[in-house]
């Protein structure tokens, strides 16, 4: 049964006109040097420091917290209202744009600046 399947490949192979090619497996050093020369690109997540003024209790530091927090892209919120400061931590890749706050919580608490923070 053996030698009936082995030549039954060997006729079709040799039918068609091409040899079979064995699979080939890079040597374990090769595959390290691969993925040394692969290096991912990683996207940082930008952080935005606010002066927001107008803020004059604990609940109008949390109202300002929730509504910073609910913009596209934002991943986190400090705000304090007695320094009437914010800082709005971006997801990898996000940005944040003064308008975009200023929208959103600028009638009720102004927003005086928006600046990236270099990390």
């Amino acid at each position: 049964m053996r030698y009936l399947i082995i030549a039954t490949l060997a006729l079709a192979i040799s039918a068609c006109g091409q040899k079979p090619t064995p699979e080939i497996t890079p040597a374990p050093n090769e595959a390290r040097k691969d993925a040394a020369n692969h290096k991912e690109e990683t996207v940082t997540a930008a952080s935005y420091e606010l002066k927001i003024t107008d803020m004059t209790c604990t609940r109008c530091q949390a109202r300002v917290k929730e509504k910073l927090e609910s913009i596209d892209g934002v991943a986190a919120a400090e705000v304090d209202w007695a320094k009437s400061y914010a800082k709005v931590t971006m997801k990898p890749g996000a940005t944040l744009e003064q308008s975009t706050v200023d929208a959103l919580i600028g009638n009720d608490y102004p927003v005086e600046s928006c600046k990236r923070i270099e990390q």
